[in-house]
């Protein structure tokens, strides 16, 4: 089991098994890749490292198209079904987690918890990749 500190708690996680972590990752690239691909486009780049992303640094303009892509196609992903899958073994300071109870009216603690998730189950995509871009686009090839 993984885990880290967020907001004040200790949280606990299992890397997902292969079989359902690369189900997760198929639908996290049919959400991502499009809007991912557009951002570049907007920024003037044929391609993006990860450290391009962040949003704290993004123009008005990019972050704009961004959320609207992703956006416009939440509704092709069941997005509480895809967090469930991710943080289905989460425990919070040595408790295991009920996803609808603990975080109801609690997306302050999800988003992070959330993105420790897949930093843990996923960075090894991003390891030694030429180019966010260009994993993206391959991913979504493999459809």
């Amino acid at each position: 089991m993984k885990s880290a500190s967020i907001r004040g708690k200790t949280w606990m996680l299992n890397v997902l098994p292969a079989t359902e972590g690369l189900e997760v990752w198929t639908k996290l690239c049919s959400l991502a890749a499009d809007p991912i691909v557009q951002l570049g486009k907007s920024l003037g780049k044929d391609a993006l490292k990860v450290e391009d992303l962040k949003l704290a640094d993004l123009p008005v303009e990019a972050l704009g198209t961004v959320l609207g892509a992703v956006l416009g196609k939440l509704h092709t992903v069941e997005v509480s079904g895809l967090l469930k899958s991710l943080l289905r073994s989460l425990h919070c300071d040595n408790k295991p987690v009920d996803f609808d109870t603990h975080f109801a009216g609690n997306y302050g603690v999800l988003l992070p918890v959330a993105k420790w998730a897949l930093e843990i189950n996923f960075s090894s995509f991003f390891d030694g990749a030429p180019s966010l871009t260009g994993l993206l686009q391959q991913a979504g090839k493999a459809e």
